[in-house]
């Protein structure tokens, strides 16, 4: 896997990493405009620019690379499914919120397809039975 990380990696420039990093930093996570504007060096606060900041953090999380990148740093930043897992857990166990705690139980169900929502189907059915 640290062959795909480099070679993800590698096929970015310097502005498009920046970018990636700042997109999972503790100030901008999650948002593609304000990633875009500290990595482009571009005044978020000019109303004339934030459009096309909007439209070009768009095309970034857009491309197959930049997403792997991403998904590469949170992943090492510990956001993966044993971390979800290991949340998903302590509000399963937790005692104070109840709520919370049958959320979680019906959330590891589903995960666990142990439930499955319930699916109406209407319709005509035309069933003919051959007996021998």
């Amino acid at each position: 896997m640290d062959k795909d990380k480099e070679s993800v990696k590698g096929e970015l420039n310097a502005k498009q990493l920046l970018f990636c990093n700042y997109y999972v930093s503790n100030d901008t996570f999650g948002n593609g405009v304000q990633s875009y504007c500290k990595a482009y060096d571009i005044d978020y606060s000019d109303v004339k620019t934030q459009g096309q900041a909007r439209h070009s953090a768009s095309m970034l999380l857009n491309n197959v690379n930049i997403c792997k990148h991403i998904n590469n740093l949170l992943d090492e930043a510990g956001l993966n499914d044993n971390f979800a897992d290991k949340r998903l857990l302590f509000l399963i166990t937790q005692n104070e919120d109840k709520a919370t705690c049958l959320n979680a139980i019906k959330e590891y169900n589903k995960l666990r397809a142990r439930i499955t929502d319930k699916l109406e189907v209407t319709g005509t059915f035309d069933i003919s039975l051959k007996l021998e």
